[in-house]
C-alpha cells in the first residue's frame, strides 16, 4: 500500500486541541505505520453551559396531553391528571376511565384561552376543539348515550386548577 492510500484496513486518529491550536490527522494501518499526516487549523468556540433545570409545561400543553392520553387510549394516565376533587375515590376514578375508554378515538384541533377576565392565580379556563370518533357501545350509555360527546367536531370548556403547584384538569364542560 503506498503511503497516500486509504483502504480498508485504515484506521484514522483525530487529535483536536482547543484555542486554534492544529488538528493532526493520523491515517495508521494495522500494522501501526504512519500513512499520512495532515493538520489544519480548527477553531472551537466555548461550550455554553446549560442550566440543569427542564422547564415546566405550559398550561395549554397539560390540556393537550390530557386529550392526547384519552385518544391514546390511556384512560388511567388522563384520570392522574385530573384534580383530587375530581378523582377522590376509587369508584369515581373509574366512572372517568370507563367514559375516557368509550373514545375510538380522540385528536385536539385547537386550544385557546377563555374567560381570562375570570382567571385567578389557581385557575385558568381553556376552549378546546376536539375531533372525536365514539365507539359504537357508547351509544347505548344510560343516561347519556356518548357520554355527551358526538361523532366529529366537539367544543369543550377545560378549568386547570393549580394544586402543590402544579396544574391539572380540573373541569370538562360543554360551555363556558
Amino acid at each position: 500500500m503506498d503511503n497516500g492510500s486509504w483502504g480498508s484496513d485504515n484506521l484514522s486518529y483525530f487529535f483536536i486541541i482547543r484555542n486554534n491550536q492544529p488538528k493532526t490527522t493520523l491515517n495508521v494501518n494495522q500494522t501501526n505505520q504512519v500513512n499520512n499526516v495532515t493538520q489544519e487549523t480548527l477553531v472551537v468556540s466555548p461550550t455554553r453551559e446549560i442550566e440543569n433545570t427542564v422547564p415546566l409545561p405550559q398550561e395549554t400543553d397539560i390540556a393537550h396531553s390530557f386529550f392526547n392520553l384519552i385518544g391514546e387510549h390511556k384512560p388511567s394516565d388522563a384520570v392522574m391528571m385530573m384534580t383530587p376533587v375530581n378523582t377522590n375515590d376509587d369508584s369515581t376514578k373509574q366512572a372517568w376511565a370507563l367514559q375516557f375508554n368509550a373514545f375510538e378515538s380522540m385528536s385536539v384541533k385547537s386550544i385557546e384561552s377563555s374567560m381570562q377576565e375570570d382567571w385567578t392565580e389557581t385557575a385558568h379556563s381553556y376552549k378546546v376543539i376536539l375531533n372525536v370518533k365514539m365507539k359504537p357501545e357508547a351509544a347505548n350509555v344510560v343516561p347519556m348515550p356518548n357520554y355527551g360527546w358526538d361523532n366529529g367536531e366537539n367544543y369543550r370548556w377545560v378549568t386547570l386548577e393549580k394544586v402543590n403547584n402544579k396544574w391539572m384538569i380540573g373541569g370538562i364542560a360543554t360551555g363556558p
